[in-house]
């Protein structure tokens, strides 16, 4: 059972409702009144494919997509050492004008800053309480969770195109019956003013006629009103001319299946409905900023290295002095308000000659405390944790809601299948019982409203069936462009 359940769900998002009789099937395809063009048959499939290539909303997350990839690039790069080097060539600037200074000791004009210069800058933080990992993590949870909103708008606007395409069928469906209605009462007319006129019938019968025609056009008119608007609305989600001729391909029928089974239903839903993953990911982000968080009160030690060489001209700087320094740092904040900082550094002139700087320091009440912060952070988890349990009872209500649904469409599709089959055969008996002399004209008419109502019944419960199939393979996630 559960396997059937599963193929009948995993089926293509284009089956349709169980096959009825040739007569009741809508026309082969749909096609606006246009002047001229490309009369290619749009499937459902073409009709999707062109919204997702061309909706802005989409395009925007896509954006967003690129964004987090490229912050997690950056911040892939702050794992690593910094390093900046740079030479400075000031010899051609001449011993003259105001930019020059005296020197007494040896009577000579210079220029400060005038030679060749060069040096070289290295910053590595080696140990941040993993609080750049952290970054990144979070930055990657970004990332899912954009990847899950870009699915997510695909999949409301698949849902939105099937919609408006099994309405724009309908409507088709509707107004070929109207088609047939109208061709009917217009012979219906012809019949009873020959009769009128061989003096067989009355006029009672023609104004009958005349008023049933009368509605026809109307009944037409509304019909193909709305599903041009419909159409329309169609075109212009797919970013096309709302004026140009499009056909609409019809779509296959297909049977409900009877069995069910609750656990396989909601195995697919917890498989495919991307809120789980969306709440998932939430929680691993506000995860990664309470480690974050907490890592700011670890130790932080950091690194440096530089190195500088200069001379008034390039002899002269090849033969100078060169120096280096290093250095460590360090910053810790074991209470709550309290940092301890640290750091010490040596210089070195040719390598011989060197100084050795170190300071101590400790930062009462600096305001480094977490512990709000820390208490917020972790009854919002809490909270969405609780939020992620809640949601398996709602995603179970949402899909048992739609599988009673579809069901309930299902045997009222079949009502009017059978009412149809009865108005069939109540136009044909009093036909019948008027040739007799058993009944009066007016009821030949009414005969027949009610047969084409029964038929525009049939017809919408065709359609409201296959509303609900779309409407239970959305809340199970199925309605995916990635399927």
């Amino acid at each position: 059972m559960t396997s059937t359940i599963i193929l009948f769900l995993i089926t293509s998002i284009v089956c349709l409702t169980p096959a009825i009789s040739s007569d009741l099937t809508p026309g082969d395809d749909l096609q606006t009144a246009a002047l001229s063009g490309d009369t290619h048959a749009l499937s459902l499939d073409d009709c999707i494919r062109e919204v997702l290539d061309n909706n802005v909303d989409l395009r925007a997350v896509i954006d967003g997509l690129k964004i987090s990839q490229e912050k997690i690039t950056e911040l892939n790069r702050r794992l690593w050492p910094s390093l900046s080097m740079m030479v400075i060539d000031n010899s051609g600037l001449g011993h003259a004008g105001s930019f020059s200074q005296y020197d007494p000791v040896t009577g000579e004009s210079y220029i400060p800053g005038e030679g060749f210069q060069a040096s070289a800058n290295l910053q590595w933080s080696l140990y941040d309480g993993s609080s750049r990992r952290s970054a990144v993590r979070i930055e990657q949870e970004t990332l899912t969770l954009r990847s899950l909103n870009l699915r997510e708008t695909r999949r409301d606007l698949i849902r939105q195109v099937v919609t408006q395409y099994l309405s724009i069928l309908e409507l088709q469906a509707e107004k070929d019956v109207r088609i047939e209605q109208l061709t009917q009462a217009e012979e219906a007319l012809k019949i009873a003013t020959a009769r009128l006129d061989s003096g067989s019938g009355i006029a009672y019968e023609v104004l009958l006629e005349e008023a049933y025609l009368a509605q026809a056009e109307a009944d037409l008119f509304a019909t193909d009103s709305a599903m041009n608007q419909a159409l329309r609305a169609l075109l212009v989600s797919m970013r096309r001319n709302v004026s140009q001729p499009v056909k609409l391909a019809p779509l296959e029928l297909s049977a409900t299946d009877d069995s069910f089974d609750s656990a396989a239903l909601m195995a697919i839903a917890v498989s495919n409905r991307l809120e789980f993953l969306q709440y998932q990911s939430e929680i691993n982000t506000w995860k990664m900023q309470l480690k974050m968080l907490q890592s700011s009160r670890k130790p932080k030690i950091d690194f440096t290295l530089a190195y500088s060489q200069q001379g008034q001209d390039f002899q002269s700087f090849q033969d100078g002095d060169i120096s280096w320094s290093a250095g460590l740092s360090l910053s810790f904040s074991p209470f709550s308000d309290t940092s301890l900082t640290g750091s010490t550094q040596r210089n070195w002139i040719n390598s011989t000659e060197f100084m050795q700087m170190s300071s101590f320091g400790i930062i009462l009440n600096d305001g480094s405390s977490i512990k709000s912060r820390e208490t917020e952070i972790k009854i919002t988890i809490l909270k969405l944790e609780r939020e992620l349990d809640y949601l398996k009872d709602i995603v179970t209500s949402e899909v048992l809601a739609a599988w009673e649904a579809l069901r309930s469409s299902e045997s009222v599709w079949l009502a009017r299948r059978k009412n149809l089959e009865a108005m069939e055969e109540n136009e044909r008996i009093q036909e019948k019982r008027f040739e007799l002399g058993l009944n009066q004209y007016k009821d030949i008419v009414d005969a027949r409203t009610d047969r084409v109502s029964a038929r525009i019944a049939l017809t919408r419960a065709e359609y409201s069936m296959e509303h609900d199939r779309t409407d239970l393979r959305y809340v199970l996630g199925l309605l995916d462009s990635e399927e």
